[in-house]
């Protein structure tokens, strides 16, 4: 017979043992399960309180040292937890990725849910000091990574879908009824294919006002860059920072960070997403609706752009790779015909 939630909860609290057919009606807070202890089954979860109390403190340490995102973090973490506790995986290493692999494959999972695991097993042993080699099918097949585990192939959907057509992205850049802060906002995404992260950590200094430019630190590849802007949009962001260095000053607020809420804090991703979401809403948008398609229609645009080279593209947007880059470019071979007609007739 099955107990519930309560009674679980606090059979877990009492370090009793928790039986194989109760597990699944474990809380599922990641939070929950960092005070409680997981139980795993078939085992006291007295042998394990600490032991997994330990390894989420030195895995959140180990995140935070990378400087991830909030949301990035919880992940990784609810991974984990899922991982100690359904795929009865206790420590990291090279073969219990391989197995972990497989039993997700067994159960049906999806290449994006098994390279998150795969990753996030992979926070998990560099958090204590070791490394699980993982590769793309394609290095496996070199033979170059005999003992690495191989991620399933990601099929990458057709990046048209994301892109935003220049209609509506006209009308949000001079959408009337958007406050200057979520323009200027608008306007960086759009024009230098920033990652919503990267918006949220630029701070008054990262504006380069000779050259127009934004200097990019807090990036994900961990690589600071230079971001250009278009006079239009540098015009739009010193229109917001003028109105923001006012509200700050009225307000007796102090702050380095150049998109601000609230007591002058910085806006962070989530809040970046929210404003998307009711943007959204207002101008009855159809379909998924995200900050990241802002990147992806950048990236097209500037390809697009006659004269440009793919290699100037890249270090705009902070890309580590060519082949990652392809992922975000759509094509149109009826354009490519026309900028082929136009630029090489001999």
């Amino acid at each position: 017979m099955k107990q519930s939630r309560v009674s679980l909860y606090k059979a877990a609290k009492n370090q009793q043992v928790v039986g194989a057919e109760d597990v699944g009606n474990l809380p599922r807070s990641i939070y929950d399960i960092r005070d409680m202890g997981t139980p795993v089954i078939g085992y006291d979860t007295r042998k394990y309180h600490m032991s997994n109390k330990n390894n989420i403190t030195r895995l959140e340490a180990h995140l935070s040292s990378h400087n991830l995102g909030k949301k990035t973090k919880e992940t990784t973490i609810r991974a984990v937890m899922d991982i100690i506790r359904n795929y009865a995986i206790t420590e990291p290493s090279q073969a219990n990725a391989e197995k972990l692999k497989n039993q997700m494959l067994a159960r049906g999972g999806k290449a994006n849910s098994i390279r998150l695991y795969l990753i996030a097993l992979r926070h998990w042993a560099r958090s204590q000091g070791r490394d699980i080699e993982i590769v793309s099918e394609k290095k496996k097949r070199t033979g170059k990574y005999q003992d690495a585990v191989a991620m399933p192939h990601l099929d990458v959907p057709d990046p048209k879908a994301k892109i935003i057509d220049p209609a509506t992205r006209f009308k949000l850049l001079h959408d009337p009824e958007m406050c200057l802060r979520d323009r200027a906002i608008f306007w960086v995404l759009f024009t230098t294919g920033m990652r919503p992260g990267e918006a949220a950590a630029l701070t008054m200094d990262c504006i380069l006002h000779d050259t127009k430019r934004l200097h990019v630190q807090h990036t994900k590849t961990q690589r600071d860059r230079i971001a250009s802007l278009t006079d239009e949009a540098y015009g739009v962001l010193m229109e917001y920072v003028a109105e923001r260095n006012l509200w700050l000053a009225q307000n007796g607020y102090n702050s380095d960070y150049m998109f601000v809420v609230r007591e002058g804090k910085p806006i962070n991703p989530d809040s970046i997403r929210q404003i998307w979401y009711r943007t959204k809403k207002r101008h009855h948008i159809e379909g998924r609706f995200y900050p990241y398609r802002a990147r992806h229609t950048a990236i097209t645009a500037m390809a697009n752009i006659p004269g440009n080279n793919l290699r100037d593209v890249q270090k705009q947007v902070g890309q580590r790779s060519l082949e990652v880059l392809e992922h975000y470019l759509a094509t149109d071979a009826n354009a490519f015909q026309k900028r082929l007609n136009e630029g090489m007739a001999y």
